[in-house]
């Protein structure tokens, strides 16, 4: 209804969580001191995940205009930056956190399946936090604002994930057999494909990145272009100059197909996860990556275009 009270179910859904998180252990249950029963919590936390895509569609929207300013997309005006590697470190950081709390203080039984949710989670930040930050080349800064920005979208992410499936999920994932039904093991397939995808995908491009003597060549080529009137007359030649010199146009695997193939296979990856888990809370967190990550490869499609003549229509 369009009267809902959202402001106060979400003080009282945040209240409910910290208190389970805080209150209640694997070893022995304490005094449920949460403001609502469990019934009660799960429908206001579904409310809330109603609300939290609604959010999602809105921005959708909004990228389509205004591009998130990291990476190829960056620009002036965006306030400070800040060590690129660390800001991507702690913006990411918070998800797997929460996700690992969640699973740690979760009121329900362990399980096979539970242990299964968290163990693919974590095995995916922790190449994302880890492996990725360490083999990162970044060309320059991350704004300060774009790093909140992360911070608090892995902040209502991880906490919706966690939620859903760690305390609101009823006894679905108690059954020893769950992880054999079909739904799981095509989610499985999916998940791991597109892993491994991601992980080559980046690798491509990271291989693109050119080696400091090879940079060092290019810079005194471009400083010799730029004195010659016929090549750099203009800001914007020294500009696209600039470009093909610090970008190539990725070739090879899934690159043969779509412009952003490790955008492509993190939505793949993460539908995968929906299927697995059959939670509101994983379809939120699947629906708000392609809303990241579709109009960005949209972006990055069309700025392909834009420098490069001879790339694929």
């Amino acid at each position: 209804p369009l009267h809902t009270n959202y402001s106060g179910y979400f003080s009282h859904f945040v209240f409910d969580f910290a208190g389970n998180l805080v209150l209640r252990t694997k070893s022995k249950s304490m005094m449920d001191l949460s403001f609502l029963s469990t019934e009660t919590a799960v429908a206001i936390y579904n409310q809330l995940v109603y609300l939290w895509l609604f959010v999602g569609l809105c921005i959708f929207c909004l990228l389509f205009f205004v591009s998130a300013p990291y990476g190829r997309q960056a620009r002036s005006g965006w306030g400070p930056e800040m060590n690129a590697q660390l800001a991507w470190i702690i913006f990411e950081l918070p998800s797997p956190v929460l996700i690992a709390l969640s699973y740690t203080f979760s009121p329900q039984p362990d399980s096979i399946a539970r242990r299964l949710f968290v163990t693919l989670w974590l095995v995916h930040y922790f190449n994302r936090i880890v492996v990725s930050s360490y083999l990162m080349k970044p060309r320059g800064g991350m704004t300060v604002a774009v790093a909140l920005c992360g911070v608090l979208f892995n902040l209502c992410n991880g906490a919706v994930v966690g939620y859903g499936l760690y305390f609101a999920s009823g006894h679905q994932y108690d059954d020893p057999n769950y992880i054999w039904q079909p739904r799981v093991l095509v989610g499985l397939v999916l998940f791991f494909a597109g892993f491994v995808w991601n992980i080559k995908s980046d690798s491509t491009l990271r291989g693109l990145r050119a080696k400091p003597k090879d940079k060092e060549e290019d810079t005194v080529a471009s400083r010799t272009r730029s004195k010659s009137p016929a090549r750099a007359s203009t800001a914007a030649d020294a500009n696209a100059a600039s470009i093909k010199q610090h970008y190539k146009i990725p070739y090879g695997g899934l690159y043969e197909f779509v412009s952003c193939p490790n955008y492509f296979s993190e939505i793949c990856e993460w539908f995968g996860f929906w299927l697995i888990t059959d939670n509101i809370g994983s379809l939120a967190f699947w629906v708000w990556c392609i809303v990241n990550l579709v109009p960005r490869a949209i972006e990055h499609h069309k700025w392909y275009h834009q420098h490069f003549s001879n790339y694929p229509k």
